[in-house]
């Protein structure tokens, strides 16, 4: 055997086996077994431009596409004829229902999680079930990235068409972010933003994102100081002026449609407290229903974390955390009588 064979089996071969491994290791810990060892699960992780399109309305910018029968983060995914991911409904209000209009982003749409262990769908089996003989219907309009500005335009243009009898917000902490006025221009859906996730190199991106922590560690003093610097200069003041602004407009659409409109914070993280806070505070101001999921949580970030997100490398909230923002909103509709 030749020096160069010899060095390829001893040494090369070995190498790129445990490279494998390791990347393997890595997948598997981030995003379970299946999206390992499946290109079809991997490349359905963070959703593909061909399930979107254009809105025509203007301050929606982008909505999901109208019958999709596919795969989304791992889980089936499935739109009706309306865009929405939900069961199959008439747009008319049957007399005998009372129904809820969910709006939000990924978490009410339900990213990585079934469509029966969403928490919209859980309430319409429980309320359904608990509280006969009236009857109920939830209708889903969450759509992944959306934020305030786009759930206003959702409630006009969408929303008030399919005669809701009330409206739950499901509010996300980075819901407090203010866009650019480029994020709602109209977007094109074309091309693969990702590339092939199977063929992504994860322990390339372990590697740096340890990289990194690292050096926030190194540099932990300057660190917290600029972020207490951001956080008392940009972050809180407009926090409160951008979420008055924006839930003012809640308020006005609840008053003039009488409709009421319920803000249900959804997080499993019981220390979002400053953005809890302002929430709660500008509701209150504004005569608008609260509820804050993350009194239900521990207050252990790294602990809820682990437990509640669909995967290691997506900190959305799973079943489980979906089934106690079930059980907390259908309490708080029961207290105060939003049903009637």
């Amino acid at each position: 055997m030749s020096k160069i064979k010899k060095f390829i089996y001893l040494t090369c071969l070995p190498t790129l086996v445990l490279l494998l491994l390791i990347e393997f290791a890595i997948r598997i810990h981030k995003f379970g077994f299946d999206a390992a060892i499946s290109p079809a699960i991997m490349n359905s992780l963070f959703g593909k431009p061909e399930y979107f399109q254009k809105s025509k309305f203007p301050e929606i910018v982008y909505e999901l596409r109208p019958n999709l029968n596919t795969i989304f983060a791992k889980v089936p995914f499935r739109t009706n004829k309306f865009g929405m991911r939900d069961k199959d409904f008439s747009k008319s209000k049957p007399e005998t229902i009372i129904r809820y209009a969910c709006v939000g982003d990924s978490l009410t749409m339900g990213r990585g999680v079934k469509l029966s262990g969403v928490f919209h769908t859980r309430l319409e089996d429980r309320m359904n079930h608990e509280m006969k003989p009236k009857k109920f219907e939830f209708l889903n309009f969450g759509v992944g990235g959306y934020d305030l500005r786009q759930y206003i335009g959702v409630i006009k243009e969408k929303v008030l068409k399919f005669d809701p009898d009330y409206i739950i917000i499901g509010f996300c902490g980075n819901d407090t972010i203010i866009q650019p006025d480029d994020y709602y221009k109209p977007r094109t859906f074309s091309g693969n933003h990702y590339g092939n996730l199977f063929l992504h190199s994860w322990t390339k991106e372990w590697i740096h994102e340890r990289y990194i922590r690292l050096r926030k560690n190194n540099n932990k003093e300057m660190i917290v100081k600029k972020e207490k610097q951001t956080n008392e200069q940009i972050s809180i003041k407009p926090i409160s002026d951008y979420l008055y602004e924006k839930l003012n407009v809640v308020a006005k659409i609840s008053k003039k449609t009488k409709i009421p409109i319920i803000i249900v914070h959804l997080t499993y993280n019981g220390g979002e407290i400053v953005i809890n806070n302002k929430l709660k505070e500008v509701c209150r101001s504004l005569d608008i229903p609260f509820l804050n999921t993350g009194n239900f949580f521990p207050n252990d970030p790294v602990g809820n974390y682990i437990k509640y997100c669909i995967f290691r490398h997506d900190g959305h909230p799973n079943s489980d955390a979906n089934e106690i923002f079930a059980d907390k909103i259908f309490d708080f509709i029961k207290n105060n009588k939003f049903y009637n």
